[in-house]
């Protein structure tokens, strides 16, 4: 079996955020055996944006900030954060 890149894992994340499954997709992104880079930060932010889960997004967004990925934000993952806050 092939070793699983960035964008595998984080189409299964986005999947279980599609079915509503955000203990999976959380599960699945803590398991992640590689760097965490933007696009999986900001896949798991955007899980507990479609849940309405605010207070977790800004809290998820405050360790991509400070975590050991040394990940900063892009537009998309600005827009998904100020996209939630205003709907």
């Amino acid at each position: 079996m092939e070793v699983m890149d960035e964008v595998s894992w984080n189409s299964i994340i986005s999947g279980y955020m599609q079915w509503g499954q955000v203990e999976k997709a959380w599960e699945l992104f803590e398991e992640m055996p590689i760097r965490r880079n933007v696009i999986c930060w900001t896949a798991i932010i955007n899980v507990y944006g479609k849940e309405r889960d605010f207070v977790e997004m800004l809290s998820l967004f405050r360790q991509m900030l400070v975590s050991v990925d040394d990940v900063q934000p892009n537009s998309v993952t600005m827009r998904g954060l100020l996209e939630k806050e205003i709907a």
